[in-house]
Formats: C-alpha cells, structure tokens, sequence
C-alpha cells in the first residue's frame, strides 16, 4: 500500500536538507501529504530547584519553541512550492519516541529522517535517534545520510 502521509523529521540541521530533498519528492510522486516534524529536546532536565528557576526555564522553553515554530513556518512554506498539503508540528520530548508518536498518531505511512552518521563512542554515548526510531516504527522509515 502506498502511504498517503510522509513524515519528514527535521533537526535544521544540514544533515536534514537532504532527507528533506526525499521527503518532497516521496509526497510529490506519491501525491502524499507532507508532515514536517520538529521535536524539542529537552532531556537535559532541571539543575536545580532554587526558587524562581521554574520561572527562567519557562521562558527559554517558550523561547525556543517559538523560534522552533518559526523556521517550522518558513520551511513549510518552502515545502508548499512542491507538495500539495503540507503540514507542520513542534512537539517536546524524546525525540524517537516523539516520530513514532506523531508518525502512529498522524497514520504516516513513510518516515524520512536525516542521521549524522557518528560512529564509535560518540555513537555509543548519544545513541541514534534515528537508529531507535527505525527499531520501533511500525511504518518504513528512509534514513537519509548527507554528505
């Protein structure tokens, strides 16, 4: 069965201009809507509890949402210019289980990402997203490496 929905999973990274290269072509060929994802990573958590802190974290989270929000927007439209609907979302979380989320939850039937392509300790450390993402998907997912 062709899929009727790409996700596309951005970082605004250079490693996602060419995964996004694919996923326009996918859901042009494939006459799909387009589902530009970003996932806010927040994992690095809370310091401390000093008094007020809440208040500084809510406003830097609010602020790179908005910002996230924004290049969503203008790479939205620059995807409109090639596909027919194309729609975009900025969730927090876990940025693996965030894809499959939103993939599960939007009925994706393809998931385009772009990888760094560490290896070794790096790899190890950090893991993979897109590892993780290609391990628990129930849709296919095209893993795009750049360079």
């Amino acid at each position: 069965m062709l899929p009727k929905k790409v996700l596309f999973c951005t970082d605004f990274s250079e490693n996602s201009e060419e995964a996004q290269r694919h996923a326009l072509e996918y859901a042009n060929a494939l006459d799909a809507e387009l589902i530009v994802l970003h996932v806010l990573d927040l994992w690095a958590g809370v310091p401390t509890y000093d008094e007020g802190l809440y208040v500084y974290v809510r406003d830097a989270v609010g602020r790179l949402e908005e910002a996230a929000r924004s290049k969503l927007e203008e790479l939205g439209n620059t995807c409109s210019a090639s596909v027919k609907k194309v729609t975009t979302l900025c969730v927090m979380g876990t940025p693996a289980e965030e894809i499959v989320r939103v993939a599960n939850d939007q009925g994706a039937g393809l998931i385009v990402m772009g990888t760094h392509g560490w290896t070794g300790l790096r790899h190890m450390l950090l893991g993979s997203v897109a590892e993780k993402v290609l391990r628990t998907a129930r849709s296919p997912v095209m893993i795009v490496r750049s360079g």
